[in-house]
């Protein structure tokens, strides 16, 4: 072999993630294995802690004269984004306490919307509909019974006239094949 040239280099089995046979984890350290899953630490340990930190950045909106929101809320509280709020809301036993904030922004916008000096509502309205859930809709509740009989009734000046458009009625009226007379026919 010349200077220049490299040596293959051997290929790498992957290894298996767990130390037990065909990739599976050994009996004994289930648990152990259990407990190490990966996964960002929650940011609040106990909800009064994150209750705290709501009620901070409400004290700090209240001291700037600046509206609530929930990305703003988001962000204080350490998430990237207000999804990731909702997320929490789903699934983490602190949903109660992130109820209240969001419950909390929410009336104000809210109040915003019966303000008479908010010109303009249509930011609080995109912000409801959006974070809250609102709708703009109408419901048509239609009850009631409809009543769709109707009857011509003519009328007639005298006998002679009803028995004329009786006899028309006849005529028009198609012909019933007579059945045959009993023994007949057979």
């Amino acid at each position: 072999m010349s200077t220049n040239q490299r040596k293959p280099t051997p290929v790498k089995k992957n290894k298996p993630l767990f130390a037990g046979k065909a990739g599976k984890p050994p009996s004994s350290s289930i648990s152990a294995f259990i407990s190490k899953t990966p996964g960002k630490p929650p940011k609040y340990r106990t909800e009064e802690a994150l209750k705290l930190k709501c009620d901070e950045y409400f004290e700090w909106c209240d001291a700037k004269q600046e509206y609530y929101s929930v990305p703003e809320l988001a962000l204080f509280l350490g998430f990237v984004t207000r999804q990731a709020l909702f997320e929490m809301l789903k699934r983490h036993r602190f949903n109660y306490t992130i109820n209240q904030a969001l419950r909390r922004i929410e009336i104000q916008r809210s109040k915003m919307l019966i303000n008479p000096d908010n010109r303009n509502s249509r930011g609080s309205i995109f912000d409801l509909q959006n974070n809250f859930g609102w709708r703009d809709k109408q419901e048509i509740n239609l009850t009631g019974q409809i009543d769709a009989r109707m009857a011509v009734i003519p009328v007639f000046a005298t006998v002679e006239d009803w028995q004329k458009a009786w006899d028309r009625q006849v005529k028009q009226a198609p012909k019933i094949p007579e059945l045959p007379a009993e023994g007949e026919g057979k």
